[in-house]
């Protein structure tokens, strides 16, 4: 839970609406570090994925957060991450479970040194493991797993739609996206499909009128599609 402090933060209170709303929703998108995804792209879909706002004011906004000092650059083993400062100011941490963390670490079988290890890194110091073959129990994991296909799932629809040329019922087509849960190779091949199908007689044909709508489009998986790039000639006109 936010603490209710957060309301009073002059950090907080300088940025414009917006980065204020982006910004606290972002916490409980954190993980138990207080690390997010470093794209942009993938924290908009994650955060946002309701409001209206371009990539560009997105960017704009999270500037504006870092440059009041609410959230950082992290890095751990040359992956990138946000970080936000003081997360544990703003949220209760249980430190009697495993920590659920975006950083690909073994874990004690004690949650206490598996915690010390862990704010050992967020301090740039080193660490030492012990019961080096210990793993997140089942419901854990399940937990962990969902969290990242979740993420994939957000920010994989919002690749497809940016390509898609025909953004009609945006909805329809994340909830059918939803369902498909695509992996990466399945959103590979379906990008793929696009990509051809975009180059197709029929979608070329008088502007484009002839495109499906997403939700038709992938409903019946028409990225698997046999697509032909001929444009058929006018017949000539008999004078």
């Amino acid at each position: 839970m936010i603490d209710k402090k957060i309301s009073v933060s002059e950090q907080v209170a300088n940025l414009p609406v917006e980065a204020q709303l982006i910004f606290t929703w972002a916490i409980v998108h954190a993980d138990d570090l207080g690390l997010l995804p470093r794209s942009e792209r993938t924290l908009r879909a994650m955060v946002v994925p309701m409001l209206d706002i371009s990539a560009k004011a997105f960017g704009n906004h999270l500037e504006a957060i870092v440059s009041q000092g609410l959230m950082e650059e992290f890095t751990y083993q040359k992956e990138k991450f946000y970080r936000v400062i003081n997360f544990k100011d703003h949220q209760t941490l249980k430190k009697d479970r495993q920590p659920q963390t975006l950083l690909k670490i073994p874990l004690n079988s004690n949650p206490k040194i598996t915690w010390e290890n862990v704010e050992a890194i967020m301090e740039g110091k080193d660490f030492q493991l012990e019961d080096t073959d210990f793993h997140l129990d089942s419901e854990v994991k399940r937990s962990e797993v969902k969290r990242r296909e979740d993420i994939y799932t957000l920010t994989s629809f919002e690749e497809f739609w940016k390509e898609y040329p025909n953004k009609k019922a945006k909805k329809k087509a994340e909830a059918i996206w939803k369902r498909l849960k695509p992996t990466e190779e399945l959103f590979k091949a379906i990008m793929t499909g696009l990509s051809k199908a975009k180059q197709s007689a029929q979608w070329r044909k008088d502007g484009g009128q002839y495109i499906p709508h997403p939700t038709t489009w992938l409903n019946q998986e028409r990225w698997t599609d046999e697509v032909s790039t001929e444009v058929p000639r006018a017949k000539a006109v008999k004078v």
